[in-house]
């Protein structure tokens, strides 16, 4: 008969029965019985620190997982991540840790984020502005010349219609589509750090903060 425990949520050693011995006679008569107790292996895990920050969108921010062996666990122990922010992975190094001894192992968890890219609409604007002007040349050279007061007047007119669609310049800018915005958002976040071996399995959260 095999038995197969299920592992433990907590990471504590956990006993279970692995079995009854039965000597039976004629009759099926029970002349002797006796169980036999078992303990399992298991491991147990712990992320630190518990929560990080990274300076600005595009840094790592880097985790330490440390699992511990009860008493042995010889099984290939793996760490992966879940509940990530847009734009953002996590590695693990080394890939899988097994813990042939008493002794804790650790893997480096980093949690990579995407930077997100430089909005440059405000000095397009002003680029535009500068040309803008240079279309009023014309008009003030009509009112600084001649005694004429028609051309004083059709300079007077001009200069208003450049001003004019000087101002609408920002009308023109804003309608262009820019384009979307991609990389790590800023915001807290929680993200589940998972490490397992078959079915056994461990949990834990830890933040990232990303300005």
């Amino acid at each position: 008969m095999v038995v197969t425990p299920t592992g433990s949520t907590t990471g504590n050693r956990q006993t279970f029965n692995g079995g009854t011995v039965q000597a039976v006679g004629n009759g099926n008569i029970v002349l002797a019985q006796v169980s036999v107790p078992a303990e399992m292996s298991d491991f147990s895990m712990k992320v630190s620190p518990f929560n990080q920050s990274v300076p600005v969108a595009g840094e790592p921010a880097n985790y330490t997982v440390t699992l511990s062996p009860d008493p042995v666990y010889p099984s290939s122990i793996s760490v992966s991540c879940s509940n990530l922010p847009t734009g953002a992975s996590c590695v693990s190094t080394p890939a899988s840790l097994s813990l042939l001894s008493t002794s804790s192992g650790t893997i480096n968890l980093a949690v990579t984020t995407t930077a997100r890219p430089v909005v440059t609409g405000a000095a397009s604007f002003v680029q535009r502005s500068f040309y803008a002007l240079w279309f009023a040349v014309p008009g003030l050279f009509f009112v600084g010349i001649g005694s004429n007061r028609r051309r004083r007047m059709a300079g007077m007119f001009t200069l208003c219609a450049l001003f004019t669609m000087l101002l609408l310049v920002p009308a023109c800018s804003s309608s262009k589509t820019q384009a979307p915005v991609s990389g790590t958002p800023s915001g807290s976040y929680n993200i589940t750090v998972t490490a397992a071996s078959g079915s056994d399995s461990k949990t834990s959260t830890i933040g990232l903060t990303v300005p």
